[in-house]
């Protein structure tokens, strides 16, 4: 860095004092300055009364104005604070919406007005970014973790049937589930009489134990659930059934599939359940009947009805 040249500075004085004459005293003041007119000013105000009337008339005169003028002023000051400016502009919408997902009547990103391609997603409190690909299916930003919370729950089945399923519930460390709740809820999809329940004498039992467990059902993150489901490709989108594990992905049980669009979510995870857990007991895919009918559960309701419109519960549609 090249060093800066210093400038040699001179004493530092004091500030000029005024002239003064030979004799002592300040100097006169010139003809029109300000002193020659004060003096003036004061000659005239001895020597002529209604000068001075004048005077004081005018100071009065002034004073009532500067008063009137300033009230004015800060009248107008707190009209512009009350309102405001009729050409104010509207602040501007958020270009990404926001929508809540956790309870049994929350909307489906899929059916919100203008049909955005990402929203901000609060779910149980937390937030998330969420984005819609090319066929309507919602995504989030959840990253695996592999890490996994047991639900701590037993819960009886509903029936006293001859084949009595054992099952416990795992959620993925990360997702903003809660696991007892999650199982709380799959449990009385389970649980229900519309359901697999009682039919070829099936029944279900929420253990708390997995050693004690027939079968596993995973909530886990998209990536998480690919691994589960290998070597089936379920391209970070969709659930399996493989063996004795169940993997549901969290971005279906949060924002369900196109073909619901209009449903609940509650509605969406009953199908998906009931869908999976008809592929344990031993069910296949099966296609729609026909145009406008009930779609029955093994049809691939998460990717296309085929004409059939959306049902969820096994006895409402003949099982199968």
């Amino acid at each position: 860095m090249a060093r800066a040249r210093l400038r040699k500075m001179g004493p530092v004085t004091s500030p000029r004092e005024p002239r003064r004459r030979a004799g002592g005293g300040p100097e006169r003041s010139a003809p029109g300055s300000a002193t020659t007119l004060v003096g003036s000013l004061r000659a005239q105000w001895s020597r002529r009364p209604w000068y001075r009337a004048v005077l004081v008339a005018l100071a009065l005169v002034l004073v009532v104005v500067l008063v009137l003028v300033r009230c004015t002023g800060r009248g107008g000051g707190q009209q512009e604070q009350g309102a405001a400016p009729a050409s104010s502009a509207p602040q501007e919408a958020s270009a990404v919406p926001s929508i809540s997902v956790g309870s049994s009547d929350a909307p489906l990103p899929s059916a919100m007005a203008g049909n955005p391609t990402t929203a901000t997603v609060i779910i149980n409190g937390v937030t998330l970014k969420a984005s819609r690909d090319e066929q309507g299916y919602w995504h989030s930003n959840i990253a695996s973790t592999g890490q996994w919370r047991i639900a701590g729950l037993d819960v009886a089945p509903s029936q006293q049937t001859a084949t009595v399923h054992t099952y416990a519930v795992q959620v993925e460390e990360g997702l903003p589930l809660d696991v007892e709740a999650t199982a709380t809820q799959i449990s009385s999809i389970l649980n229900d009489e519309r359901g697999w329940t009682g039919f070829r004498d099936n029944s279900f039992q929420l253990v708390s134990d997995p050693a004690r467990a027939d079968f596993t059902i995973y909530v886990g993150s998209a990536g998480t659930v690919d691994e589960l489901c290998w070597p089936d490709d379920t391209e970070g989108l969709v659930d399996c059934r493989n063996g004795d594990r169940i993997a549901l992905n969290i971005d279906r049980w949060l924002f369900a599939a196109p073909p619901y669009g209009g449903q609940t979510i509650d509605a969406y995870r009953t199908y998906l359940v009931n869908h999976e857990v008809g592929h344990y007991i031993g069910f296949g895919h099966v296609p729609c009947p026909g145009d406008g009918q009930p779609s029955p559960i093994m049809v691939q309701q998460t990717i296309d009805l085929q004409g059939c419109v959306p049902a969820w519960w096994p006895a409402e549609v003949g099982y199968t």
